[in-house]
């Protein structure tokens, strides 16, 4: 606590000269001190006097904590660093809500806390907060556990609080089904600082080790091959350390990106941690061998000729032997064995100390020591080697993977072209695959969310101007262009849910890509279905009006009817799919509750560290037989991960299961609707016939009325006729 008061207000060996700010002391301690408040709304104070006032404050929190018996820290501290173009322009009420927003998040509301401010060595203002962990009431600590999460949920509420830019995390503001492959940083601070420091950046000296790995068959080889390099392997806390000449540290495992894990240990077993110096030790052998080679070239600038004491200086000039070229004796350079050319050209190799394979000069049999050193004599050419005849300078190859075996190119022999193919019939753009755009997948995607079922979903699509086609893939959509694409590829979504989702509408009750190209190549000008019934040309007329009437209401009261059940088909398979998917979703929870018991029991039934006298068996057991303990480590870990497979496998074949059965009973219930339209079709058509059969039979029984009713006149007329005369008028 006294230690932390120190830091925070900058007295003794913390003392940098930066402005400090006491924004909010929240405890009884506030008191001891002489504060004068400032315009701004900040507490000034003399820096002896808060540091001591904030060392007691703190120490009496901890001592709250001490007194719970539940842990050892009972301060929590926190520093809120927004970005400087923010940061400058907050307020001491901005600090103190951002400070609130926080404690919220951590659980530590109304506890006792201190709030100050420092400008930063480096011009960034930031705020420091201490909370006290120790809940009075109870005397319980309240628990610090998940705070990383806890804190990008407070920064993502002081983003859209204060209008500041989102800075996206890994915890609590990370969707991982939406974003599977979240944003990373591909440098920490201390990396990309030690990039800048040296002459590889991390990417590049990454390439370097996986190419010397490369070319190596075990550890102990790329160990080897390392050291030749100019590294030197070390050994860290948690593994194998690389330093190299600048004496810059480096994690093997984490610059060898390709080996992970169990592949990682295996190949590095055969090097003995045990025999590697420490990363201090590593880092005083490079110093030496940077101390030996500089003080190298210094003997060699050190060296001049020496005067000759016995000849006079004109003979002595004559008899000086040549500077030797030392570059003669130099190894020539080599190509990489363990880089490509273009990164072993960008890396510049450090320059060869020359000096160091030059001749030494040897002691003149006829001179005294200090003379003049006799010259070295060139060596001849041998005698058995022929004469080199005058060649012509070869032609230079192209670039190739390795310079070495670089290829002559060989040149292609004219060919006459073709005259092109003819266009043919079908547009060629329609066959081609069209890319997936990621703004018509969006768009496919909510018309595929808002709909209720596949019957909405395909009216949607035509209202969006596509059209639903069979093609080769499956369920496939036509635009207004012609231009095909396949549904499920723009829907990201399980098949198989996609497939239960689509089994309403059958690919067979589908028209082809083929079709829909046919009906999108036809005039409108040209071709006009034909005319209804009602609109019948002028001058033509039923031979029965009365039966064209008859069969007119018959067809518009079928058509209305099959339009009823087909509203209500569709209903019916709504209802179907969204109660098997609140099904699903029940039976899914019912089953993960089922699993977490498992996992509960299995882990009971594992626990890595027992207690009592069976626990200290395998504590004892542990030291005195390490392989045996890591061998049942190694096992335990792998029966973990089996278990959890598993689980895995299970609850997606369970899930499986679960679609299947929605399918099917999706198409039974297409199958009695299907039945049922063609049991209401058939009766209509009945419905019909015996409409205009009765119709006949009306028109039947009329006739002979009418043939009666005629027979009857004629019949009573006859008989008028044929009757007795009438009598004669008397007077």
């Amino acid at each position: 606590p006294v230690q932390l008061a120190g830091y925070l207000w900058r007295v003794g060996r913390y003392d940098t000269g930066e402005p400090v700010q006491l924004l909010e002391l929240r405890s009884p301690w506030a008191a001891q001190l002489n504060l004068e408040k400032a315009p701004d709304g900040t507490w000034s104070a003399p820096r002896e006097g808060t540091a001591l006032t904030l060392g007691e404050a703190f120490r009496d929190w901890q001592v709250l904590a001490l007194g719970t018996q539940q842990g050892e820290y009972g301060l929590y501290h926190a520093e809120l660093n927004p970005a400087p173009k923010y940061a400058r322009r907050m307020t001491p009420e901005q600090w103190k809500r951002a400070a609130d927003i926080l404690e919220e998040e951590l659980g530590l509301k109304d506890q006792p806390r201190a709030l100050i401010i420092h400008d930063g060595t480096d011009g960034r203002m930031h705020l420091h907060g201490v909370w006290c962990r120790t809940d009075i009431d109870t005397m319980k600590l309240i628990s610090d556990s998940y705070n990383y999460p806890a804190h990008e949920r407070a920064s993502m509420r002081m983003e859209l609080e204060f209008g500041q830019d989102f800075v996206p995390g890994k915890h609590a503001k990370r969707d991982r089904e939406q974003q599977p492959e979240f944003p990373r940083e591909k440098l920490s601070q201390d990396e990309a600082q030690q990039a800048e420091r040296l002459a590889l950046t991390k990417e590049e000296r990454i390439a370097q080790i996986a190419a010397i790995r490369k070319s190596c068959d075990d550890g102990q080889a790329f160990k080897n091959a390392l050291e030749e390099a100019g590294y030197v392997v070390a050994k860290g806390d948690r593994g194998f350390i690389l330093v190299d000449e600048a004496g810059e540290i480096f994690s093997l495992s984490k610059y060898s990106p390709d080996l992970k894990g169990k592949a990682y240990k295996a190949y590095m077993a055969s090097v003995n941690a045990a025999t590697l110096p420490t990363v201090e030790e590593a880092k005083e052998l490079q110093e030496q061998r940077v101390a030996v080679r500089a003080q190298a070239a210094e003997e060699v600038k050190e060296q001049t000729p020496i005067a000759s004491k016995f000849l006079p200086p004109d003979l002595a000039k004559k008899i000086e032997p040549p500077p030797i070229d030392v570059t003669l004796y130099a190894p020539k350079p080599q190509p990489s064995k363990f880089l490509p050319p273009d990164l072993a050209q960008k890396i510049e190799p450090p320059p060869i100390d020359v000096t160091f394979y030059a001749p030494k000069p040897q002691p003149s049999k006829f001179l005294p020591p200090d003379a003049v050193p006799a010259p070295v004599p060139a060596a001849p050419e041998p005698s058995n080697v022929l004469p080199k005849e005058p060649q012509a300078a070869p032609e230079e190859p192209k670039p190739y993977d390795w310079g070495l075996y670089a290829k002559k190119p060989v040149p292609a022999p004219e060919v006459t072209p073709l005259p092109p193919p003819p266009a043919p019939e079908e547009e060629p753009s329609r066959r081609a695959k069209i890319p997936v755009d990621p703004e018509r997948k969006t768009h496919i995607t909510s018309l595929r969310v808002w709909a209720d079922g596949a019957e909405d979903f395909k009216k949607a699509l035509q209202d969006a101007g596509y059209t639903l086609a069979a093609g080769k893939g499956g369920y496939t959509l036509v635009d207004h262009e012609g231009k095909v694409f396949n549904l499920f590829a723009h829907i990201p979504e399980n098949k198989i849910r996609l497939e239960a989702f689509m089994s309403p509408i059958p690919l067979s009750s589908l028209p082809t890509v083929e079709q829909v190209w046919k009906e999108q190549k036809r005039d409108p000008e040209v071709w006009q279905p034909p005319p209804p019934i009602a609109d019948t040309p002028a001058g033509w007329a039923p031979k029965d009006q009365e039966l064209y009437d008859l069969e007119r209401a018959i067809a518009a009261r079928a058509a209305e009817d099959m339009e009823k059940l087909k509203e209500l088909h569709a209903r019916q398979i709504r209802d179907a799919e969204v109660g098997a998917d609140r099904e699903i979703v029940e039976k899914m929870g019912e089953y993960k509750t089922i699993q977490d018991g498992q996992i509960d029991a299995f882990k009971a039934a594992r626990k890595e560290y027992r207690t009592g006298i069976q626990g200290w068996i395998d504590a004892l057991q542990g030291k005195l037989n390490p392989t045996l303990a890591a061998e049942k480590t190694k096992a335990r870990e792998k029966e973990f991960v089996d278990f959890y497979r598993r689980l895995a496998r299970e609850r997606k074949d369970y899930e499986i299961l679960l679609q299947q059965t929605k399918k099917e009973q999706i198409d039974a219930l297409h199958e009695r609707q299907a039945y049922e339209r063609a049991t209401r079709e058939n009766r209509n058509a009945e419905d019909r016939e015996r409409y205009i059969s009765e119709h006949h039979e009306a028109k039947r029984i009329l006739a002979e009325l009418e043939a009666r009713k005629i027979h009857d006149e004629l019949e009573k007329n006859d008989s008028l006729r044929d009757g007795p005369p009438p009598p004669e008028m008397g007077k």
